[in-house]
């Protein structure tokens, strides 16, 4: 696909807020438009008091979503009907997750 300058591509789909449950854990991933028009990423782990993780090299490809999060994450995930349906990889963890985004209207 076309890759601006670390933007999103097909962002509009994107911008709002997922949420899901990794590892028994409620978790949010939000994208915002900021006032220069970039697609910033955020994610929350509210119950391990985890807030504002900026997202980083989010990319999506057709309906494929693939982005890190600060501390060494990353997830995979397929886009479908207001959902994301992938896996959460992080170091330590001995084998990926499972996590579902539903998106919130």
């Amino acid at each position: 696909g076309e890759r601006a300058g670390g933007d999103l591509v097909g962002r509009e789909q994107l911008v709002g807020r997922g949420s899901g449950t990794l590892n028994a854990l409620a978790v949010t991933v939000r994208f915002e438009t900021d006032a220069q028009g970039r697609t910033l990423g955020f994610f929350d782990s509210t119950q391990q008091k985890l807030l504002n993780i900026p997202i980083k090299e989010a990319e999506l490809a057709g309906t494929k979503l693939t982005f890190g999060v600060a501390y060494g994450a990353k997830y995979t995930g397929e886009l479908a009907g207001g959902k994301l349906t992938g896996e959460w990889t992080q170091p330590g963890l001995p084998k990926p997750l499972p996590l579902v985004l539903t998106r919130e209207k």
